[in-house]
């Protein structure tokens, strides 16, 4: 009589010569057979495994997660924007104080674009381009003072030195920032040093452009206000409309969520925005000066909105494009879901400069 161990133990080699059997027949096709191991992923799983299914933590889809980053990223924006008010609602009246918000800029966000290259391997001194971007600041007011005068831009004297000379100072600026380095280091101290100068070109422009059209034009405060807040509105637009019904990418190999709808988008928002901020705000502000007909204010209007909007993106594109040079997603972290004080003043520094021109344009200076 067979005891029930020699039962199991003829079983046990009936299994295996089975296994054996088939293995032949597939004439030693490792490929076959270890095909037949990831059916079950090639392990033995014990019972308590699946008991324990229960315990692990479920699947949370993505969409789900999706409000928490836009509930973040709304609440940084309302903040950041009680935070731009404090310092522009009191530069209407009293216009030194947006310099310091300026100077905060200059400083953090040069601070962030040296960090930001110094991770891609481009060595300079990091204190160059935020000292050289508030130095940069205050050059309009060399030749203005502190005090606000309008007629710089419209009086019949030559009053370009006062835009003029802001703009020299910085190329020279840049130039001794490219050649100490080159003299002093070597050819080897080529490359972090026109990097330092881009840095401060970058900002620096845009900084000196928000000080002049703050200090000089007609109305100045309503047309830096438009500088600042067309980014924003196409944006938004963009954004929306992007997320929505965009889905033709049109520079995936630098920003990869652009779609050409949302690109439209952020073109049709400024346009509505410009044609009712021009003729009912600008131009009543600054009536006493100059006061076009309401056709050419509202060709003005789409003009400015199309090209606002379009400088607005294009500052966006040419962010996104640094920071793809440089390996890094945000340029910061100072603003929780929007990156760094640079991420958010991207667009802005392609039409604060634009804003400028318009602005004397629309003066006839």
């Amino acid at each position: 009589m067979e005891t029930s161990e020699q039962k199991t133990l003829d079983s046990y080699r009936q299994d295996q010569d089975g296994n054996n059997n088939l293995e032949a027949a597939d004439g030693g096709n490792q490929n076959t057979g270890s095909f037949r191991k990831q059916a079950t992923g090639g392990i033995r799983r014990h019972l308590t495994q699946d008991a324990n299914r229960e315990t692990e933590p479920k699947y949370m889809p993505l969409r789900r997660k999706q409000p928490m980053n836009l509930r973040v990223r709304v609440i940084t924006a309302l903040v950041f924007g009680l935070v731009m008010a404090a310092f522009l609602v009191p530069a209407l009246w009293i216009p030194w104080i947006a310099l310091i918000l300026f100077s905060v800029i200059a400083l953090i966000g040069g601070s962030e674009f040296s960090a930001a290259m110094k991770l891609a391997g481009f060595n300079h001194k990091p204190w160059v381009v935020p000292l050289c971007s508030l130095i940069a600041v205050f050059l309009p007011l060399i030749k203005i003072g502190f005090g606000k005068k309008e007629y710089l831009v419209w009086t019949s004297g030559w009053t370009g030195i006062a835009l003029l000379l802001p703009y020299l100072v910085v190329g020279l600026m840049v130039t001794l920032i490219v050649i100490i380095p080159l003299v002093r280091y070597g050819v080897e101290a080529l490359t972090g040093a026109l990097v330092a100068a881009l840095g401060v070109i970058y900002l620096s422009y845009p900084l000196i452009s928000a000080v002049a059209i703050l200090y000089t034009l007609p109305a100045g405060w309503y047309w830096l206000l438009t500088a600042l807040a067309v980014p924003w509105i196409s944006d938004t637009v963009a954004y929306f409309i992007g997320s929505s019904i965009g889905t033709n990418k049109i520079v995936p190999h630098i920003s990869p969520n652009k779609t050409l709808e949302g690109a439209l988008g952020g073109l049709i928002g400024p346009i509505i925005a410009m044609m009712i901020w021009l003729p009912l705000v600008l131009a009543q502000k600054s009536k006493l000066i100059v006061l076009p007909p309401t056709g050419t204010l509202l060709t003005y209007a789409v003009l400015f909105g199309l090209l606002l909007g379009l400088f607005s993106q294009l500052g966006d594109l040419f962010a996104s494009a640094l920071k793809r040079w440089a390996g890094v997603k945000d340029f910061g972290h100072i603003l929780p879901g929007h990156g760094g004080l640079l991420d958010r003043f991207d667009s802005a520094f392609f039409t604060l400069p634009l804003t400028l021109l318009l602005g004397l344009l629309y003066f006839g200076v």
